[in-house]
């Protein structure tokens, strides 16, 4: 809501753990590091873990797997959330309807 898209916060950010993405998408993949599986779960509890569940059971093939991270082609996603469903380690989320959990987890 206060997010003016002006890049600062993923020019800023140590880990380059930060993506800006379409203001209509719903699926995001919540932690962008490239370190792999418990590496970046020691800093980002939602990192991915690089299983690729998301890229083998998306119906669009929207998903990519480069450099230990899912990536989300928003051209090709249709917004059908299996991703989300299928993700074991709940790196992708729906973001129409984040939860106050994650919302208070990711201010500060």
């Amino acid at each position: 809501e206060n997010c003016t898209a002006c890049n600062a916060c993923v020019v800023a950010c140590p880990k380059n753990i930060i993506e800006l993405i379409p203001y209509e998408s719903t699926a995001v993949v919540k932690c962008m590091s490239e370190d792999k599986g418990k590496e970046v779960r020691g800093y980002c509890s939602v990192g991915c873990i690089g299983c690729q569940i998301c890229v083998k059971n998306c119906p669009t093939d929207a998903f990519t797997f480069e450099n230990n991270l899912a990536r989300i082609n928003y051209e090709k996603c249709i917004d059908c959330l299996i991703c989300v469903e299928k993700c074991p380690t709940k790196s992708i989320d729906n973001m129409s309807i984040v939860s106050e959990e994650f919302a208070k987890e990711f201010a500060n």
